[in-house]
């Protein structure tokens, strides 16, 4: 039955790509509805780049949304959820600090804060809810607002709430934050001050995991227990030009995030409680990051030079240093930086050099480089890495009651290639890949960080298209990889589909898309997940994959209002079992999922 449906939905597919294959003058599209606002410019990067912001607006998302960041996302099965990716090389193991890294996606954090350069100021209003009022519930309010032709200004506010059905776990996300953008012809200065709160109740998921099982009746690992994961910051960034060639930057990052978890009752196998003998126990750990970073940036012809260095001050707390407040760990970095990039019609060849001259980073480094060749209607694309990087502080030292290490791992050295090709007009981007990592750090089957000294090496293929045969939309995104390491247990095919009908009603006011989407993987052994820690680790024991996650939905857009309707996980009725990412954490039963989204001016 499995088999049999795969099976069709990929000739399905291949059939939609071999037609489009024989139609002249195809009107490629993206894949979702594109919403236009005049007038309204995002900055979303330290360079200041601005981009219109309707080639960033998308229509609400129809497929998860960790696949906006991840080819293909492992995560507990429901939205809010820790999340770590599938593939390979997007496995960040160097995170400063993980469980708030396995959140990104649902808050704000340094990396994915935009500035909005607002004419006319707009806002937008963003809500979904389920059929079952406690499942899921999102909500994402933003204000932009402008004094004068100079400074913007605002707030984005996002709460989120999910519970897994079968699973006894439940988070609550608050995330807010305010921004300011101030710009004259000489001077731009960016502000953005963030908060974030994530409350998490756990049991440590099903200990049967069956496919088939009674709810009313399974055991879990544990009984109630909390954790409580916390991020707030402040991010400045400062450019002045002192001539038409020449500008001073200068960027400023101050993070602080914590992690406690809770757990009332001791009465159960899952932890081996050893440093406390009370009921009531803690884990906890926090990391204190401030940077500054100043750079020259010049400009000449064709070429773009900018040299900077970089402070970095590291504090690291572990359990008792952070309940009590006693001191941490508390390390001083300094780098140099430079960066090159040469553009002409036909070439963009850039270059970035780090170099750590101080602190326990002291010799780390990181090269990049990128290479593009336009040939007319195809793009060819090289890219290089090669890094050294010392392993974070959570990595090397953690203190609690249900867990603790001390390890003094080397620095993890990691070269990368690939090489790509870009068609635009077949809608076609392809490449292949590989690398190896040395002094790799994982989380093995104890869920206990271990370095493996020799080399592993990877391999990777990956083929995106989208196809547009009117009135029907296909965008297929493929990756295969290989990971020469037996403890390293990931799927070798990735798979997500998503294929719908893009029409107009009542004469072309309301435009419609109704489609499904399809994710597939392999066959493979399933991670697992701790949650005292907040890490996923290679359990290496069950295997999981080798089904379609199959996702029905209905999109739309009425002038500025936005509105979809989504059923979730129909694998659920056609097949009557529970599947899983995440051993011992099942996906949710079908769920009706809908959502709105209104965009307005102020």
């Amino acid at each position: 039955m499995k088999l049999k449906y795969l099976i069709s939905t990929i000739l399905f597919i291949a059939t939609l790509n071999a037609a489009a294959q024989q139609v002249e003058g195809i009107d490629w599209q993206v894949d979702t509805i594109k919403f236009k606002i005049k007038k309204f410019i995002i900055t979303q990067d330290i360079d200041t780049q601005q981009i219109k912001l309707d080639t960033l607006i998308k229509h609400i998302e129809i497929s998860h949304p960790n696949f906006r960041k991840y080819r293909f996302p492992i995560y507990l099965g429901h939205t809010v959820s820790p999340t770590i990716s599938a593939f390979f090389p997007e496995q960040k193991i160097q995170a400063p600090f993980y469980p708030i890294y396995y959140y990104q996606n649902c808050i704000f954090t340094p990396f994915n804060l935009a500035f909005f350069n607002t004419n006319i100021p707009y806002s937008y209003l963003y809500y979904t809810g389920t059929d079952k009022t406690t499942d899921e519930q999102i909500l994402d309010f933003l204000l932009t607002m402008n004094s004068g032709k100079h400074l913007n200004y605002g707030i984005q506010y996002k709460m989120q709430t999910t519970r897994n059905q079968k699973v006894n776990s439940n988070s609550v996300v608050n995330a807010f934050r305010i921004w300011m953008r101030y710009a004259n012809r000489k001077y731009l200065f960016l502000a953005n001050l963030y908060f974030d709160k994530i409350k998490i109740y756990e049991d440590g998921g099903f200990i049967d995991t069956a496919k088939t099982f009674d709810a009313l009746t399974a055991q879990y690992f544990m009984k109630t227990a909390t954790n409580t994961l916390r991020s707030k910051g402040l991010t400045i960034f400062q450019k002045l030009l002192i001539s038409p060639s020449l500008s001073i930057i200068s960027y400023t990052r101050l993070i602080h995030s914590d992690k406690i978890f809770y757990e009332p009752y001791t009465d159960t196998n899952y932890f081996e409680i050893t440093r406390l003998s009370q009921n009531k126990t803690y884990d906890s750990t926090a990391l204190n990051l401030l940077e500054n970073d100043a750079y020259l940036s010049m400009n000449i012809k064709r070429i773009s030079l900018k040299f900077g260095i970089k402070n970095q001050v590291e504090s690291y707390y572990s359990f008792k240093n952070y309940i009590i407040g006693l001191s941490s760990d508390k390390y001083y970095n300094n780098a140099a930086e430079a960066k090159i990039y040469f553009s002409t019609s036909k070439y963009q060849i850039s270059a970035n050099g780090k170099y750590f001259l101080t602190g326990r980073k002291k010799n780390n480094y990181l090269i990049t480089s990128s290479q593009t060749i336009n040939l007319g209607k195809i793009q060819l694309t090289s890219q290089q890495m090669q890094s050294l990087t010392a392993p974070s502080l959570f990595l090397i030292r953690y203190n609690g009651n249900h867990d603790f290490w001390n390890n003094n791992f080397k620095p993890i050295q990691t070269t990368n290639l690939n090489i790509s090709i870009s068609i635009p007009n077949f809608a076609i981007n392809t490449g292949i890949g590989g690398g190896w990592k040395k002094n790799f750090i994982y989380f093995d089957s104890i869920a206990t960080p271990t370095q493996t000294l020799q080399k592993i090496p990877y391999y990777y293929f990956f083929w995106d298209k989208k196809l547009h045969i009117k009135p029907f939309i296909t965008e297929m995104h493929i990756t295969l990889q290989n990971i020469e390491n037996k403890n390293i247990t990931l799927p070798h095919l990735l798979i997500f589909n998503s294929t719908y009908a893009d029409f107009f009603m009542f004469k072309k006011h309301l435009r419609l898309n109704i489609g499904i989407n399809t994710y597939y993987t392999d066959s493979y052994k399933a991670l697992a997940y701790r949650p005292s820690t907040g890490i996923f680790y290679y359990e290496n024991k069950r295997l999981t994959g080798s089904y379609p996650i199959i996702d029905i939905f209905a999109a739309g857009k009425v002038q500025r209002a936005q509105f979809f309707l989504k059923v979730k996980y129909m694998n659920f009725l056609l097949f009557k079992e529970y599947f899983f990412y995440v051993n011992h954490y099942h996906l949710a039963e079908f769920l009706i999922l809908f959502g709105v989204k209104w965009w307005f001016k102020n």
